[in-house]
């Protein structure tokens, strides 16, 4: 699925529960809450997709909740798409799945749990993964724009990584 696809999707997917946009000069910023997307405003054709799914004329920031619009003003999410003290993580080839399906990745010495599903929404592999520690987002950035999602905290966590029927497995 194209890129525009797959935010067309989301956006949908956010108007159901928490979907804000915050216009910026350079960019704008939309979020439901778990995910969130950066993206530059010469991308029009990404602004025609809330334009046409929230009939909102983008100049000024709003959020929507159970399908009930207001204001918003506020910049506090801005701070989660800050790429300094990022370093580069690796998505790593194991799966956990306990209850919801977890994709692990690597920073550092820390591992870090991102809840499959969240992943949907990009093509991954147009992505360079980003992360702090795993209770910050984990920021995956292409050559325009930018994705995020929140991990699953696993502080005190106790997981062992052990071969399962011939594959690697999270236990």
């Amino acid at each position: 699925m194209t890129d525009i696809k797959l935010f067309e999707r989301w956006v949908k997917n956010a108007l159901k529960n928490t979907f804000v946009f915050i216009p910026c000069r350079k960019f704008f910023v939309v979020v439901d809450g778990y995910t969130g997307f950066k993206i530059p405003n010469k991308f029009s054709s990404y602004k025609k997709i809330i334009r046409k799914q929230t009939f909102q004329n983008l100049k000024t920031g709003f959020g929507i909740r159970d399908g009930e619009i207001d204001k918003w003003d506020s910049l506090d999410i801005l701070k989660d798409f800050d790429m300094s003290n990022k370093i580069k993580a690796t998505m790593l080839p194991f799966v956990y799945e306990k209850s919801d399906k977890m994709q692990i990745f690597k920073a550092n010495d820390d591992l870090i749990f991102i809840n499959k599903e969240l992943l949907k929404n990009i093509n991954i592999e147009h992505y360079e993964i980003y992360a702090e520690s795993p209770i910050t987002p984990l920021i995956f950035r292409s050559e325009d724009i930018t994705y995020i999602t929140l991990p699953i905290r696993m502080n005190g966590f106790k997981y062992t990584i052990e071969e399962k029927q011939g594959e690697l497995g999270c236990i």
